[in-house]
């Protein structure tokens, strides 16, 4: 490719990521919550896939989320996904009919 044409796509793309926002970082608060719920899934749900729903229909999750309804819940995950919090990351593995489908894997495995 010509270098002055990959220096003007380059250029492009830069000030393309420069306009898109940047994700919010997580307060102590939040960090905490997740913190608290990401042993706990682990614990339940293995390496097994789940939704917010299915979440907080179990009195201890909505508990340790503190009360969020399924979306504040969604989009605290949706920022935190691919974050190290207590040894765990979070994934979203597919979205079906606007549910997202969730899983918290052990960091390093």
């Amino acid at each position: 490719m010509d270098k002055d044409l990959e220096k003007l796509l380059r250029e492009i793309i830069d000030g393309i990521h420069a306009l898109l926002p940047k994700p919010k970082a997580l307060s102590h608060a939040e960090h905490l919550i997740l913190g608290r719920l990401f042993p706990a899934i682990t614990g339940q749900y293995g390496n097994s896939d789940w939704t917010t729903g299915e979440l907080l229909s179990n009195p201890v999750y909505r508990d340790l989320a503190g009360g969020m309804t399924n979306h504040k819940l969604g989009l605290l995950l949706s920022r935190s996904i691919g974050l190290d919090i207590a040894g765990r990351t979070l994934k979203r593995v597919m979205s079906v009919h606007n549910v997202i489908v969730w899983r918290v894997d052990q960091t390093g495995l």
